[in-house]
């Protein structure tokens, strides 16, 4: 079933909505069978509505609110100049920050508020999907596969209640590697990329925790080609931090790869549990910056794990520009 009834963008809310229609199909690419036909139905309400109220929030906001100096040609928050990438990932390690109506006033603040509007709503509406998912799912394999039945329990248990203590870590660090490839998607326009987390289905039985998408053109493509202009690639990653697991985890992934995915690959990426402690330590001590605790990561390390989940979504020249 689609979601057709999201209209094409006229003004600020259409276009919001338009994105958000956009967004919500790739993350639920071939799985809307698993949620009921009224949730798909009801989907275009259920966004516009948490965005609106989403809006009211930052309005009715005292603190932490951002504003456009159009003379440095900056986004200020707390006297200092910040990035649209950095202002809008930085909600995955817990900062809350007010995008008011009053970035309006600018191109660049309206773009701002646009993007923060959806990416703040998708965080809540995947959330609402995966619950549903998970619970479905969770029932229909009770009868013929009692362990991914369980799994699913899981994501039901954290989608309704949020991360317990011992899986918080986890997915802690999940959420700080999505929020820094999330900053570089939007501080890097031209790298065409996309980030969203992965679905229930694709959680438990792809071992998707999240998809990278890019959009490239094709290099030597006139404009008068009727064929599609893009080059387009969709990377599963599986991410943890129980790196004694490795071979476990990239079994289950070559497994899932011969049951068949939409996915051009999954990929495995482990960055080591004590190294994300360390770094977490030093980003609390320093009174949590909005930069977050990926910037208190040694360099080889940001390095490493950037190399890892990105070589094969972008050229080689975009990639060593980005690790300079």
């Amino acid at each position: 079933m689609s979601l057709e009834t999201f209209i094409q963008p006229k003004n600020n809310q259409e276009l919001i909505q338009g994105r958000l229609h956009h967004h919500l199909e790739e993350f639920l690419g071939d799985h809307k069978d698993s949620l009921s036909p009224e949730t798909i139905s009801a989907l275009p309400i259920i966004s516009k509505t948490i965005s609106e109220n989403i809006a009211v929030d930052w309005e009715s906001s005292k603190e932490n609110s951002v504003s456009y100096d159009k003379y440095k040609k900056s986004f200020i928050l707390n006297q200092e100049k910040m990035s649209m990438g950095q202002l809008i990932s930085s909600r995955h390690w817990g900062q809350k920050i007010a995008f008011p109506k009053s970035l309006e006033s600018s191109l660049l603040g309206k773009k701002l508020l646009q993007h923060a509007v959806v990416h703040h709503t998708l965080d809540r509406v995947t959330t609402l999907l995966n619950h549903e998912m998970a619970t479905n799912l969770a029932e229909t394999y009770k009868t013929k596969d009692l362990f991914k039945s369980q799994a699913f329990e899981k994501i039901v248990e954290r989608t309704r209640e949020g991360m317990n203590a011992s899986e918080q870590l986890g997915v802690f660090a999940e959420s700080m590697i999505q929020g820094t490839l999330e900053r570089i998607a939007l501080d890097y326009e031209h790298l065409g990329l996309t980030i969203l987390p992965g679905n229930a289905s694709q959680d438990v039985l792809e071992k998707i925790d999240f998809v990278i998408s890019t959009k490239q053109k094709k290099r030597g493509v006139g404009v008068e080609a009727v064929d599609p202009l893009y080059n387009e690639k969709h990377i599963g990653v599986q991410f943890t931090t129980n790196t004694s697991k490795s071979e476990f985890k990239k079994d289950q992934i070559e497994k899932s790869k011969l049951r068949g995915t939409l996915m051009d690959d999954i990929i495995y990426v482990a960055l080591d549990h004590k190294t994300l402690v360390t770094a977490v330590e030093k980003w609390k001590q320093a009174g949590q910056p909005i930069s977050g605790p990926w910037a208190y990561l040694d360099p080889d390390t940001r390095k490493g794990v950037l190399k890892g989940l990105l070589e094969s979504v972008i050229t080689e020249d975009q990639l060593a520009s980005l690790l300079k």
